[in-house]
């Protein structure tokens, strides 16, 4: 359109994209950002005009001064956190927390300096900062945790109800909210917890072999003391979206037929699946059993319009990765 001499690297490594997703997934198992972070903190970095290999030095020296500085307050960060602890050490956290950006500011970071973070840790749920410690949970939620802890063994009963046994203990009423978790160095953000919309709060999960995609309202730990710290994992409330039967993935002329990998599903536009649905996962699950999040969007010639989306999977290399039986057969 502009003419050869107006063409860039970039236009010409554009042209790849759309094979390198089909050998390699979405774009967020192979892009660049975390390389290109480091970059821009190594420019922003006083250089002191050093010349002759000092700068090299310097930039290095204040790298590491950085990154020590980084492991001396996450190490007070985990020193701090928990249950019954001194006024001096809350405050200590607390105060890291706001040296690091809590809330929307955390947020607004994205998902790059996650990446970071997760790469030094094995675990894939990483609780982020408390937004509440102590919060009153909503009936539907006090509902979910007890379903929950009763399908693993548990034997919880919820007072209102009036439905219980000599054996059994009473649900707790509270829960300690978080602002965000990583997911496999993911952000996931609840819409309770966002300004921004529920870009970061789409997920799915595989179901009685089936897959569904919902909305996270909210991250908490349950305060339930008479069990186990261990048994008391990251839960999430979630909304699940509908699946549409009138949907146009089965057109062969439609635009993704023939890229099944990308795990592409339609949902019924704007709507919700009530909480005592049948056939649907339960509301309330540990986040560890959420498998990725998705894009979600909207298809507009369709009457009613759908939402469509397309799984963040980051190692998409089978159909069997999305519950869709056989790996991708070779053309």
């Amino acid at each position: 359109m502009y003419g050869a001499d107006e063409m860039k690297p970039n236009h010409h490594w554009a042209v790849h994209v759309p094979a390198q997703i089909r050998d390699y997934g979405p774009v967020y198992g192979f892009w660049a950002f975390l390389t290109e972070r480091l970059n821009k903190v190594l420019k922003n970095m006083n250089s002191n005009n050093w010349g002759g290999g000092l700068l090299e030095v310097s930039m290095m020296r204040e790298f590491h001064r950085m990154k020590q500085l980084d492991a001396m307050l996450n190490g007070i960060l985990d020193e701090t956190s928990g249950p019954n602890l001194p006024r001096e050490s809350q405050w200590e956290h607390e105060f890291i927390q706001l040296l690091f950006g809590t809330g929307e500011n955390q947020e607004a970071l994205g998902t790059i300096q996650d990446a970071a973070t997760h790469e030094r840790t094995s675990l894939r749920v990483v609780a982020g900062s408390v937004a509440e410690k102590a919060a009153l949970l909503d009936d539907i939620v006090q509902v979910g945790i007890m379903n929950y802890y009763n399908s693993v063994g548990h034997r919880i009963h919820l007072r209102r109800t009036g439905l219980h046994t000599p054996e059994s203990q009473e649900l707790d009423l509270f829960g300690e909210l978080y602002d965000y978790a990583l997911l496999d160095g993911r952000r996931i953000t609840p819409t309770t917890r966002s300004r921004r919309g529920a870009g970061s709060s789409i997920i799915q999960v595989k179901f009685n072999k089936e897959l569904y995609a919902g909305v996270v309202r909210i991250l908490f730990r349950h305060k339930q003391n008479t069990i186990p710290l261990s048994e008391r994992p990251v839960l999430v409330f979630v909304s699940w979206m509908i699946p549409s039967h009138d949907t146009p993935l089965d057109d062969d002329d439609f635009l993704w037929y023939e890229f099944p990998e990308l795990g592409v599903e339609t949902w019924v536009y704007q709507q919700y699946a009530s909480h005592d649905a049948p056939g649907f996962p339960p509301q309330v699950l540990p986040l560890a059993e959420i498998q990725c999040q998705v894009s979600r969007g909207k298809i507009r010639y369709t009457d009613p319009p759908l939402w469509i989306t397309t799984t963040m999977d980051r190692f998409p290399t089978s159909l069997s990765a999305y519950g869709m039986g056989d790996a991708i057969e070779e053309e």
